[in-house]
């Protein structure tokens, strides 16, 4: 009965501190539709759904961050960074100024991934947000290699609590990168945060570490396949941290998809254990991936088909299952697969590459096979979308319990959405916890 009792102690109260940055998704289009708001209220694993009178539009680019309470604070499209109340912020215009973003200035940039979210380590009131520029390569190619990655810092508490951009355009680095894919995965010391994009026509991985102090690097691998052609394609970390996968498209074949799965040490940031998986059944787009909330299952989306992967197994590629085949639905144009996200309740969302008023849903993404349930248009927006989806790293990722680099033994509850008085006393418990079961084990 003791056990019982301080167990609940213990462990009932930790879900206070889970940090809901990723609670609310703003949707958009490149035409004239109001947004569309999915809130996930705080995980209950319930929706709603509500528009105003905003016309912010999205192309591809998505960046949308709440506070650790979930509460919207700002989203990007690329071009512009907005408020909670769907105004440009206090000095929020005119992001990565070139000649694409001056060309996609009423649309948002084309670019999946091409811009992420993050709290800033240590400082509750401070977020960044990291953004690739959109240079166009040669006018007779007609294709986009972003030159910059860049950084902007917003203060959400200026401005009556609407925020303001107190830094902008900052270059971080000066490259040919590969179109969007910039992600972002916490540090082993779960405060800190790693930053990977990729190289393009290389083999070579771009990594930063923001701390609360400063940006590190760049730390530069080659690692992995020569991207030749990058034709937005879609990374994305375990919710773990112990893989990252990269979804991308190679010139060898117009069909020909490369998907490279790595082991990363969120100590060093290296990649290491190469899989490589190789879908030949799509056509040129749609390219998306995620990976179920319990790290284990990861889900590859080419267009026409979905299917599921065991990160768990001795051979990767070998655990293939297709579980789902496009069923023909247009809305009005064809519903087909794309970009995927998880959400706070668990679930995985999934666009289309063509204007539509649905995203799909992999209802029980921890289900190996078939079970996992993939319910195709199976959420109605309420105004049109295409492509985007929020780009979010699972924020609530804490520390890697006996880490050599988990020097920060506190920084799980850091920002989190909790009374601080009560940590003298949960800490005090833990600590009772461990040496009565100590004698507990000792004595029987």
């Amino acid at each position: 009965m003791k056990k019982i009792i301080i167990l609940c102690i213990l462990f009932f109260p930790l879900k206070s501190f889970s940090q809901y940055h990723n609670n609310v998704w703003v949707f958009g289009n490149p035409s004239s539709y109001p947004n569309t708001i999915i809130n996930f209220n705080n995980g209950s694993g319930s929706l709603s759904k509500s528009t105003d009178s905003s016309f912010n539009h999205f192309t591809a680019t998505n960046a949308t961050i709440c506070d650790a309470s979930g509460n919207l604070l700002f989203y990007s499209n690329g071009v512009n960074i907005y408020n909670s109340v769907h105004q440009i912020m206090q000095n929020g215009d005119n992001l990565n100024p070139c000649f694409v973003t001056t060309q996609d200035s009423s649309s948002g940039l084309s670019m999946p991934q091409g811009a992420i979210a993050l709290p800033f380590p240590g400082k509750d009131s401070l977020f960044y947000l990291f953004h690739e520029s959109s240079d166009l390569a040669t006018l007779a190619n007609w294709y986009i290699v972003p030159g910059k990655i860049l950084y902007s810092i917003v203060n959400k508490n200026l401005n009556n609590g609407l925020g303001a951009v107190v830094a902008k355009n900052i270059v971080l680095h000066t490259d040919t990168f590969v179109v969007g894919q910039l992600s972002a995965c916490k540090h082993a010391n779960g405060r800190d945060w790693w930053l990977l994009t990729h190289v393009n026509e290389s083999d070579l991985y771009y990594k930063w570490l923001i701390t609360p102090d400063t940006i590190m690097g760049p730390y530069t691998q080659a690692i992995g396949s020569f991207i030749a052609y990058n034709n937005n394609g879609q990374t994305v970390f375990s919710p773990d941290g112990s893989k990252y996968v990269n979804y991308i498209s190679l010139s060898d074949s117009s069909t020909n998809q490369h998907i490279n799965v790595f082991d990363f040490d969120r100590c060093t940031g290296l990649l290491s254990n190469l899989d490589t998986i190789v879908l030949s059944d799509s056509s040129i787009v749609g390219f998306g991936c995620a990976i179920s909330s319990n790290s284990r299952l990861l889900y590859l989306s080419n267009e026409y088909f979905v299917y599921q992967f065991d990160l768990f197994s001795a051979n990767i590629p070998s655990s293939k299952t297709k579980v789902a085949t496009y069923d023909g639905f247009t809305s009005p144009f064809y519903n087909v697969f794309y970009m995927m996200q998880l959400a706070l309740d668990e679930k995985i969302y999934m666009t289309c590459g063509n204007g539509t008023e649905y995203l799909h849903i992999i209802d029980n993404p921890n289900a190996l096979g078939l079970s996992c349930n993939v319910l195709q248009h199976n959420l109605q927006l309420l105004y049109y979308h295409a492509i985007e989806i929020p780009n979010q790293p699972y924020y609530n990722l804490g520390a890697l319990t006996n880490s050599v680099c988990d020097t920060l033994t506190s920084v799980i509850n850091h920002n989190a959405n909790f009374d601080f008085s009560f940590i003298p006393f949960l800490l005090k418990m833990k600590l009772l916890l461990g040496t009565w079961l100590t004698k507990e084990k000792r004595f029987n």
